[in-house]
């Protein structure tokens, strides 16, 4: 997903500095993409030291750890909307780069594994639904729009729970 300069949800905060609010609305814009620490610190106009401590003395967690645990509650966030989609697409939509990074992140935050979270999830609603392929059909490309490509409200609630738990 990708907002327009135009689109970008507001970010402003009176807790946070223009530098975290910058950096916030860039991940938004990008968070599909791979993001490193350079990125951050250039949005943010400073060296990446400078980057680093000021980040970490305001929001209480490293630049990097806090897009990747932003990265993990968004993947549980698209995982609630719809738990049939494939976690291997869940998890490269979100910024992963690989499986195993995303399995180690989730258990970490989690303390269970993707597929043991989705499954969980599936047995409080009852439903042993098959998973949606948007390879597949049409319903499955319905559900890719859903979870992909119009999730403003999703992606902007797993940013705010990612600054908290900073």
């Amino acid at each position: 997903m990708s907002f327009s300069k135009q689109e970008s949800p507001d970010v402003k905060s009176p807790s946070y500095s223009r530098i975290v609010e910058s950096v916030v609305s860039f991940v938004l814009n990008n968070f599909a993409d791979e993001i490193n620490l350079d990125d951050l610190a250039r949005e943010a106009g400073m060296t990446r030291f400078n980057f680093c401590r000021r980040f970490h003395k305001e929001c209480g967690v490293p630049p990097m750890r806090w897009l990747w645990n932003f990265r993990t509650i968004l993947a549980a966030e698209f995982i609630n909307l719809d738990p049939r989609w494939s976690l291997t697409d869940v998890a490269f939509s979100c910024g992963f780069s690989s499986s195993a990074h995303f399995s180690r992140s989730f258990k970490t935050m989690f303390e269970k594994s993707p597929s043991k979270y989705r499954k969980d999830l599936l047995e409080l609603r009852g439903a042993g639904l098959p998973r949606v392929s948007a390879e597949n059909n049409k319903a499955g490309e319905a559900a890719f729009d859903l979870l992909f490509t119009n999730n403003e409200t999703v992606v902007r609630r797993a940013v705010d729970t990612a600054l908290a738990n900073s």
